[in-house]
């Protein structure tokens, strides 16, 4: 589980950690997140938030805990049937 604020907006989300696969090393929340893009408007279901570790560049408020207290940094790039999209809010 994941603790995250997004437009003022504070839900826990589940999640999951991948030890092998295309999303090795990452965590993914479930669809629980609004997305949205220039070409084709709002997304017409929720997405999913790919997380990954943070460097040292990474803004503060980009950087979620989990429950094991590991630090993740928030990703706000999304895919839906091929189209890319921008996370902008809760579902």
């Amino acid at each position: 589980m994941l603790t995250v604020e997004l437009a003022g907006v504070l839900r826990r989300v589940p999640a999951t950690y991948y030890r092998s696969g295309r999303f090795a090393g990452r965590l993914t929340t479930k669809p629980y997140f609004r997305a949205a893009c220039g070409i084709e408007g709002e997304c017409p279901e929720p997405v999913r938030m790919a997380l990954h570790r943070p460097v040292e560049t990474t803004g503060r408020r980009l950087v979620v805990v989990d429950d094991m207290r590991s630090l993740w940094a928030m990703s706000f790039a999304a895919c839906h049937d091929n189209s890319l999209y921008k996370i902008i809010g809760f579902y």
